[in-house]
């Protein structure tokens, strides 16, 4: 396998339907950042089916969209899948989260493994130490999406969703930095995410060619 890097770009609207979020093998320069708002009391659904279509989700405004070009030729994942994030929060603590997905020419977005997707920011350093954010503070998040055996076909893209919370997989991170267990508070989220020549976010996938 080789490792394929596919960088974030857009120009602020990877929220918006259509998004103008894109992914590819070229470096970004000067971008603007994307961002969004994360309300735990309006989580995303998580109750769709290694298979269905996640279009339903991708609409919501709470998360953005990057999507490749077509291929010319098929495509091989094989191995384990990482998001190298840049992005910061307005809160001590949120989650951040992440799909991949085939597009296919009629616009169906279907998921092609089942893995532990959810990063929780205060464990960034390791489960056995709690680091709060600072608010607004850009930090880079290495977040494991876990292992894929796919083949993409030709004339399909690849989808990258970002968003904080997926319901009821997971419970909804209240941001506010509380014990999770006795937290009775929620704050409202404000999340950025960066791609620009200092800050690449990309997914990292290991290719194979047949």
């Amino acid at each position: 396998t080789q490792k394929m890097c596919l960088y974030l770009h857009s120009q602020g609207r990877a929220h918006d339907i259509p998004s103008d979020g894109v992914m590819s093998e070229v470096l970004p320069c000067e971008e603007p950042v994307d961002t969004y708002i994360y309300d735990p009391s309006l989580p995303t659904d998580s109750n769709l089916g290694s298979s269905a279509d996640r279009r339903q989700v991708e609409i919501r405004t709470d998360v953005l969209t990057y999507t490749t070009k077509p291929y010319t030729e098929p495509m091989t994942i094989l191995g384990d899948i990482t998001l190298v994030l840049h992005a910061a929060s307005d809160c001590p603590d949120t989650d951040w989260l992440a799909v991949v997905t085939e597009v296919f020419p009629d616009g169906q977005s279907k998921s092609f493994h089942n893995a532990h997707y959810a990063f929780r920011a205060r464990y960034r350093e390791g489960f056995n130490q709690e680091v709060f954010l600072t608010p607004n503070k850009p930090e880079e998040f290495r977040i494991p999406m876990g292992p894929a055996g796919h083949q993409i076909a030709k004339g399909n893209c690849l989808r990258l969703s970002i968003f904080s919370s997926a319901f009821p997989e997971y419970e909804p991170n209240s941001n506010t930095g509380h014990e999770a267990a006795t937290d009775t508070d929620m704050r409202i989220a404000k999340q950025t995410i960066f791609h620009d020549s200092m800050k690449p976010s990309h997914l990292v996938l290991p290719v194979i060619e047949l």
